[in-house]
């Protein structure tokens, strides 16, 4: 304290700052109570957010493994992998398949006649591409990019699911070509190509021809080799005519016959030079329509020169074909297409890659990834095990040390171990009783209290029999009475039942349907669309298609326009893939309307025609005015018997139905199978995984979880002694400093009476001098 040393025993000889600190001392001993206290509080404290992380932990781990995918690792193995690849898409279809690729699926190819040079000019004006159903896309040149290159690089941006390329092939004249080639394979995804380009030489993909003749290395003759003014090209293959001079020496055109000889590659013949200036038609199989001229001059044996033929169709279009079975004890594999080389639905969660055609079967082997599931199932035990080790290391004491865990004796943490514990212990009733225990698959708990897999060819065994029931000893699951009503999930409150809960569905989901307004029927006046009136939009839950190009044609049925909306709204990139179905109605003898219904169901449903920005055709479709649409509804009924939420085709029990509080089933029902069966029992069991997964979450959860209540408590108990702490201190240091001025003025008081006394023997010893003096006299 400021000043206090200026007092020590000053007057008195005491040590005051001592007496000061042994008061103080023992008046201290409340406060250090209360640090005691808050000091055990924090260590509490910190004990259980320790704990709690490591129950976070296994509760990643449960969340994992409470998941249908966890079980969903497959093994595969090929035969051939280079004929063939596989990957893992879902729960696999076990067992050993025999597979054949008998062909590849390709993009369309195609090339348009030969240019002298890749600026040479193609017309301007407009053209249209497309591929497969897809509505065509016009490009349109003018006068300032119109060359062969201008157009492959409006095709390229045009982005039109084509790609344009120019090559050359490496002949002597017009080796420029333009070259087509569609983004995705598949027999329907064919590219159509429609010029309305003037003043230049538009680019042509249908006509086969003949190119110029060519000299095959130094040729001594003299004579002009000219491809015949009727000469046209009959096949449809690329290939190279090799023509070759036979005889001896030297050899003059119109003297005597010359022989020629011929080859394609596959076929060969011989043709006869006799007159100059006249065609020589090639004859037998491979001539297709070649004919060659010579002119005047001279031929010499042994020169060679060669005809190259021109087929736009560089690539058909095709499918994949694969044979799925053998043919080994009169067995008949089925013959599956696709479009692509991917396959995603032939095995049941394999994607198959085709890479070749094969020549012997490949033979796949699927089966469940033990391992993988192994190590999910012991990551999960592995958790569990250190926060029952960590509670564990909570409740002990060592004598010699006399230390004991910050926790112990504690209920609190004695409940949630038992908690934790009883999550995986006992049976699961509703399972079979083969697989309703963990210790069925090789997991047994030892003698301190521990889960381990200590019989790991009890799982393997499991799995390999009845990898479904294994999922089952893990995961929320349920089973249903009624083929059409499946289990999807369950709640936070949901309780599981083996007697099972009550389904009864009043009402089934329905698509949105929006009918056109009468029309009349094509087949009675045929409807003419054209480059005026071929084009609307669709709006469907809310996703805006393309503009949807009908094709310009007469349709002379309700059906064949119908087919026609239906192909080109599949091939939109926005909207193709959600499902919507359209058809022809038929309303009397002469007028009919188009319907179109939604894939989705429910009251979200939705479809809207809209009318684009030019060229509409929603009048002639029956959706300018009038027409009706028709709500999706969502499913109706009861769970437990309590009305339940419908939404499409999933039905929920809320808050108030009981132990089915939050079950989700998927209702499959039309109104023809509700007459005949509305109702189903849905029996639910919660597995192991999810059993501690819940109790970890509720222990957990950072607002309202149970241990967050407690941890909450311990803090504010910190907080309050930390409180009452500085209170007493602050007193206490006001205490001290009172202690010191209460010594400081008995220093004072002792000093003023030394000051007294001395005063006062003075005047003693003066009075004694002078009685003396006066007694002397």
């Amino acid at each position: 304290m400021p000043g206090s040393q200026t007092i020590e025993g000053l007057m008195s000889n005491l040590n005051t700052t001592s007496i000061v600190d042994s008061i103080m001392k023992l008046e201290h001993q409340p406060v250090d109570l209360l640090t005691e206290k808050q000091a055990v509080a924090t260590n509490q404290l910190t004990t259980y957010n320790s704990i709690s992380a490591l129950m976070v932990a296994l509760g990643a781990s449960t969340s994992s493994l409470s998941r249908s995918s966890a079980f969903s690792a497959a093994s595969l193995s090929l035969s051939d992998d280079t004929m063939v690849s596989a990957q893992s898409t879902g729960r696999v279809t076990v067992g050993t398949y025999s597979l054949s690729v008998n062909a590849l699926a390709t993009n369309h190819q195609m090339a348009s006649q030969g240019y002298a040079d890749p600026s040479s000019a193609v017309g301007t004006g407009t053209l249209q591409l497309a591929v497969g159903n897809a509505s065509p896309t016009t490009i349109t040149l003018s006068g300032t990019n119109n060359t062969l290159t201008d157009l492959k690089n409006a095709i390229n941006s045009a982005a039109v699911g084509i790609t344009a390329s120019i090559i050359s092939d490496g002949s002597s004249s017009n080796s420029y070509r333009l070259l087509l080639s569609a983004n995705t394979t598949g027999a329907e995804n064919v590219i159509s190509f429609t010029s309305n380009l003037t003043g230049g030489a538009a680019p042509s993909f249908s006509t086969s021809t003949f190119d110029q003749v060519e000299n095959v290395g130094v040729v001594s003759g003299t004579s002009a080799r000219t491809l015949g003014g009727t000469a046209a090209y009959t096949g449809s293959q690329n290939k190279t005519y090799t023509f070759t001079v036979a005889g001896s020496g030297t050899q003059t055109v119109g003297s005597g016959p010359i022989t020629v000889n011929w080859s394609d590659g596959t076929n060969t013949g011989t043709i006869s030079v006799t007159t100059a200036g006249a065609e020589v038609a090639l004859t037998g199989t491979g001539s297709d329509g070649l004919k060659i001229a010579f002119g005047a001059g001279t031929l010499v044996a042994g020169d060679q020169f060669k005809v190259q033929t021109f087929s736009p169709l560089l690539q058909k279009a095709a499918d994949a074909q694969v044979a799925l079975g053998s043919t080994a004890g009169g067995g008949s594999p089925i013959v599956i297409s696709s479009a692509s080389n991917r396959i995603d639905d032939l095995i049941g969660g394999v994607s198959l890659t085709l890479k070749g055609i094969t020549i012997a079967p490949v033979v796949i082997t699927a089966n469940v990834d033990q391992d993988t599931i192994k190590a999910n199932i012991k990551g999960m035990l592995d958790k569990y095990n250190q926060v029952m080790q960590a509670i564990d290391k909570q409740f002990s004491y060592d004598p010699n040390t006399q230390q004991a865990g910050a926790l112990l004796g504690d209920d609190f943490l004695l409940s949630i171990q038992r908690n934790l514990r009883s999550s995986l212990t006992g049976a699961i009733d509703g399972l079979p009783k083969s697989l309703n225990m963990l210790r069925a698959i090789g997991i047994t708990t030892g003698s301190d209290g521990l889960l381990n897999l200590t019989d790991s060819s009890a799982l393997a065994a499991a799995l390999a029999s009845n990898p479904d029931g294994v999922r089952d000893m893990f995961l929320d699951s349920g089973a249903s009475t009624n083929p059409l009503v499946s289990f999807v999930s369950a709640g936070a409150k949901s309780v599981e039942s083996n007697a099972g809960y009550a389904i009864r569905i009043t009402e089934a989901a329905t698509h949105m349907t929006r009918d056109g307004a009468l029309v009349t029927d094509p087949g009675i006046l045929p409807l003419t669309i054209t480059s005026t009136n071929n084009t609307f939009r669709v709006t469907v839950d809310g996703f805006k298609s393309n503009d949807i190009v009908l094709a310009s044609r007469s349709y002379s049925s309700g059906a064949e326009l119908a087919s026609e909306i239906q192909q080109k709204l599949k091939a939109d990139a926005i909207v193709g893939g959600r499902g919507v179905a359209v058809e022809w109605a038929t309303d009397s003898a002469e007028t009919g309307h188009l319907k179109f219904t939604t894939g989705s169901y429910g009251s979200t449903s939705s479809l809207t025609v809209d009318v684009p920005s030019s060229n509409s055709a929603v009048n002639e479709l029956g959706f300018g005015t009038g027409g009706t649409s028709i709500a999706g509804h969502d499913v109706a009924g009861t769970i437990n018997g309590y009305a339940a939420t419908g939404s499409g085709r999933s039905l929920t029990a809320g808050t108030n139905a009981g132990g089915a509080a939050g079950i989700s089933v998927e209702v499959r029902m039309t109104a023809s199978d509700i007459l005949a069966n509305p109702d189903a029992t849905l029996t639910y069991h919660r597995g192991f995984a999810a059993r501690l997964g819940r109790t970890v979450d509720s222990l957990t959860r950072s607002n309202d979880g149970q241990v967050a209540r407690r941890t909450k408590g311990i803090q504010s108990e910190i907080d309050d002694l930390k409180a009452q702490i500085k209170d007493k201190e602050d007193y206490l240091a006001i205490r001290r400093e009172k202690l010191y001025e209460r010594f400081a003025a008995l220093e004072k008081a002792l000093g003023q009476f030394q000051a007294q006394g001395s005063f006062l023997s003075q005047q003693l010893s003066q009075l004694a001098g002078n009685t003396s003096q006066i007694t002397s006299r």
